[in-house]
């Protein structure tokens, strides 16, 4: 039995864990339901199959399928991460994770600007200087 599902590393976006019973696209109903969905800290997310509420959830035994997991967040790139199954042993499996936001300034800063802008004076001026 699948005892939990998480994810990592959400760290510095704001995320919205829960799931879906719907079909969608290439996704079917699934049968497991969690009984928890949580992001207790601040990077890892997760679902628990077996949050001992009695009633509140379906085991995810051999041969189920769970409901779609949906995780919301803030990112607006990905890359490649993973996922952690839990049912006593661990197992890691492919996943699609935030990329990390760009760290560099996506426009020139005023100083280059600044530097830029004195040497077009100078080549104008050199050019002038030239022609006389």
């Amino acid at each position: 039995n699948i005892n939990r599902v998480t994810g990592v590393d959400y760290t510095g976006w704001q995320t919205d864990v829960g799931y879906n019973g719907s079909t969608f696209g290439v996704f079917s109903a699934g049968t497991a339901t969690p009984g928890l969905d949580d992001r207790n800290t601040a990077d890892v997310i997760g679902w628990q199959f077996n949050a001992g509420l009695p009633g509140s959830f379906v085991l995810m035994t051999p041969g189920s399928t769970s409901v779609i997991l949906e995780v919301e967040t803030d990112a607006k790139n990905f890359t490649d991460g993973f996922m952690i199954v839990i049912d006593g042993s661990s197992a890691t499996v492919a996943a699609f994770a935030p990329a990390p936001p760009s760290t560099g300034p996506t426009t020139p800063e005023p100083a280059t600007m600044l530097m830029l802008g004195t040497g077009l004076l100078a080549f104008a001026g050199l050019g002038r200087f030239r022609r006389k």
